[in-house]
């Protein structure tokens, strides 16, 4: 009985311990200085490898009750000779869910770092299905979220088969909207599309597609992230209608067409792909509680 009883602990202790490690796996973003940390899990225990700074650390270790410590080999070079040296690095919860990490090499000084895990960005349109004003244009809300983006870029697309606007490449409108803070920013356009005489969008449905260049952080290391999108529909006099074939050039002199001026089409955009969110550190967000 007494040894069923302690096997029965073990194993909660075990998983304990692993959903522990669990609870810090995955990428920090080093707060003020920049960069990424990634932490990995081999079972219950804890490792950092790569470099921090100038040093390149190989760091195992387990969790603590608001934490992780580690300990291992840090190694510089030093005049073009490789140095290593024994290091421990301690990280303790921090409010909002940040690591306060302290890294100690031999007698040096320590190194003092923050650690964060921003939510994963998101982008969003608004609302759902706009409108064409007839005297206002067209008024969008872009919603940042997660994080700051460094750049976004807003189009009005027409349908692949509107041969209306084959010479613009299908791309009726587009603007650089350049680096976005966290929350709601007002985009206008007046409907006038983006050929050299601009002339008012003809009805029909288009797409309005804003899409990130890249959030501010960029992804962790080793990790892929999907194109950042969003989309809504917009339908110009109504409902979808049949397309009136080429749109007709403008008329010069003497009744002859104007020869169109050559516009090199936008690049469009896929569309809008699900974003997962960002894992959530339980146990960090207990601690700072």
């Amino acid at each position: 009985m007494r040894l069923a009883v302690g096997l029965i602990v073990i194993a909660c202790s075990a998983a304990g311990a692993a959903r522990a490690a669990e609870d810090w796996r995955g990428a920090w973003w080093v707060e003020g200085a920049g960069g990424w940390r990634h932490v990995g899990r081999e079972g219950a225990a804890l490792v950092l490898d790569g470099r921090v700074g100038d040093l390149e650390v190989a760091l195992r270790g387990a969790p603590t009750a608001d934490g992780f410590d580690l300990a291992g080999l840090v190694v510089r070079v030093v005049d073009g000779e490789r140095e290593a040296r024994p290091a421990r690095l301690e990280a303790r919860a921090a409010r909002g869910g940040a690591l306060e990490v302290v890294l100690r090499v031999g007698d040096e000084a320590p190194r003092r770092e923050r650690w964060a895990r921003p939510a994963a960005p998101a982008l969003a349109l608004e609302p759902a299905a706009p409108r064409l004003e007839p005297d206002g244009g067209l008024h969008v809300v872009v919603r940042v979220e997660g994080r700051p983006l460094a750049g976004a870029r807003l189009q009005v697309l027409a349908a692949d088969d509107d041969g209306r606007y084959a010479h613009l490449g299908g791309v009726v409108h587009h603007v650089d909207l350049g680096p976005l803070a966290v929350g709601r920013h007002p985009v206008t356009w007046a409907g006038i599309d983006r050929s050299p005489d601009g002339a008012p969008v003809l009805p029909g449905r288009y797409r309005v597609v804003v899409a990130a260049a890249d959030d501010l952080l960029g992804p962790p290391p080793g990790e892929e992230r999907p194109a950042l999108a969003a989309e809504v529909t917009l339908d110009v006099g109504g409902p979808d209608l049949a397309h009136a074939g080429p749109r007709p050039a403008p008329r010069g002199g003497r009744g002859r067409p104007e020869p169109a001026a050559r516009i090199e089409p936008a690049p469009r955009i896929a569309p809008a792909a699900r974003v997962e969110p960002a894992p959530t550190p339980g146990l960090a967000a207990r601690a700072a509680r």
